[in-house]
């Protein structure tokens, strides 16, 4: 049995969070000639996704299409008003494994007040010179608004020095920053105390997510209260919370 402790310190606004944080029950509409749709809502990580295959003369139409939808729910891009930046935040050109071509850019949107962000990634994988039209996937992603710092200064590791990146590589396998990766590596004994490993878990550590069991013990306090949480998304709790109980395991 675990006990997890969600300390409430600000008395809000009576507004339902689930009515601020809609974004995961919104529908993220397709493109006109979408294929190969694929939904997903990730209770893990709070996020919720739509990725599909589309044919495109231009990616600024992808653009154009998005920055309607997200306006229409009261968000902006969040390079508005920059005067270096336009739509898109930046740009990747690269050979995949394959040694095709590929071509990757990305923007954001934002709401005020709402600890989300949604993110816009078109990558381009083929370009049909007969039609002009650039075969190209499309990722939308709304997530919650993390602080990302530790795990920026983790990154800088490899472009400080690209030696980092082999080192870490082979210790971690493909892709170790990847913060939807939820499974926790295999770490040989004899990399346990590297300097890069022991960054890395701190990194990881702070970016976990509960994983609620049945048997767990959900408690919301504030200056006022005490009181339990029986029941998060479908999942409902067994135990019964006793503040007796409690005390004595904080102070006992």
């Amino acid at each position: 049995m675990r006990i997890f402790l969600a300390l409430i310190v600000l008395i809000l606004p009576v507004q339902a969070w689930a009515e601020e944080t809609s974004y995961f029950d919104m529908q993220i509409p397709v493109m006109e000639g979408a294929e190969n749709i694929k939904r997903e809502r990730n209770e893990t990580f709070f996020t919720n996704s739509v990725e599909y295959d589309l044919k495109v003369k231009d990616i600024d139409e992808v653009y154009d299409f998005y920055d309607a939808f997200f306006k229409e729910q009261g968000w902006k891009p969040a390079w508005q008003g920059h005067p270096l930046k336009k739509n898109w935040s930046g740009y990747r050109s690269y050979f995949s494994i394959d040694k095709e071509p590929k071509y990757s850019t990305t923007a954001t949107f934002f709401k005020e007040n709402l600890p989300v962000n949604g993110g816009l990634n078109v990558t381009l994988t083929d370009f049909d010179s007969n039609n002009e039209l650039f075969e190209a996937e499309i990722e939308i992603l709304l997530f919650p608004n993390i602080e990302f710092k530790d795990h920026f200064q983790f990154a800088q590791n490899f472009s400080d020095d690209v030696k980092n990146w082999f080192v870490i590589g082979k210790i971690l396998g493909p892709n170790p920053i990847d913060l939807r990766n939820t499974e926790q590596p295999s770490i040989p004994e004899e990399y346990s105390d590297h300097p890069l490993i022991l960054e890395y878990k701190i990194v990881k550590e702070k970016l976990i997510f509960p994983e609620f069991k049945t048997d767990d013990i959900i408690v919301a306090m504030n200056s006022l209260s005490c009181r339990q949480i029986n029941q998060v998304n479908d999942l409902k709790f067994i135990p019964k919370f006793d503040p007796n109980y409690f005390w004595n395991l904080l102070y006992n």
